[in-house]
């Protein structure tokens, strides 16, 4: 059974309220976690995997929903040493246990989080559950930029050298004049968050091509030393 970290409120916070809200109208269905559809969900997921090599790794997937990053790894036999899956929203929890326990995934586990109030999340996360890569994948889109940032810094801070923190968001290099229209999401400045990322560490990865330039994904790793001044 999954472990709840999070304090429930009488109301869920703003960056919650859309999933929460989907939740409750479609149930906990790929239509809840507010991808506009399943290819560009894999494709995300494929991108992160390139970069990741999670086979290798012990991964946290933060804002998990269903655990369908699990699922895919799996399905293309890239299944990573372990697996955490973090969310918000209590039915995508329970829904993402029975993934879990229905497909009998080894060293996967699911708990309730939010990582946008519980500041001590990422560091308990990294200690206790030796994870070595946080992974937010589409789980930004509902905060401003700001807030997404100081996230991430969170994030950053609590890893250990040699380990990484990789993210994705709608970019706003939108081509040929596209629509800028998401929804309850929000688009980041993308050449903002290549600043904001190399502003921490040299070791950053970029992505920008997968999607027609609609998504950008950026992977950072945390330097085994830093260079001498």
């Amino acid at each position: 059974m999954f472990k709840s970290r999070r304090k429930h409120a009488a109301k869920d916070p703003e960056y919650l309220r859309p999933y929460a809200e989907a939740a409750r109208k479609v149930g906990a269905r790929f239509e809840a976690l507010l991808w506009q559809n399943p290819d560009g969900q894999r494709r995300r997921f494929d991108v992160i995997v390139d970069m990741v090599q999670p086979e290798h790794r012990s991964i946290a997937d933060l804002g998990c929903g269903r655990v369908d990053l699990l699922v895919h790894l799996h399905q293309i036999e890239r299944a990573p040493r372990s697996y955490l899956g973090v969310d918000g929203i209590r039915a995508m929890v329970e829904a993402g246990q029975r993934e879990i326990d229905t497909h009998s995934f080894h060293n996967a586990r699911i708990i309730e989080g939010d990582f946008v109030a519980d500041p001590a999340l990422f560091d308990e996360i990294v200690r206790t559950h030796a994870v070595d890569v946080l992974i937010f994948s589409g789980s930004l889109n509902t905060l401003e930029q700001p807030s997404a940032e100081a996230v991430l810094d969170r994030a950053f801070a609590a890893l250990k050298p040699g380990q990484m923190l990789v993210f994705n968001f709608l970019s706003d290099l939108i081509p040929g004049g596209g629509s800028p229209e998401t929804g309850p999401a929000f688009r980041f400045s993308t050449l903002g968050m290549l600043s904001w990322a190399l502003a921490r560490t040299p070791l950053v990865q970029f992505r920008h091509d997968y999607l027609n330039g609609h998504d950008a994904t950026i992977l950072m790793r945390v330097p085994d030393r830093l260079p001498a001044e």
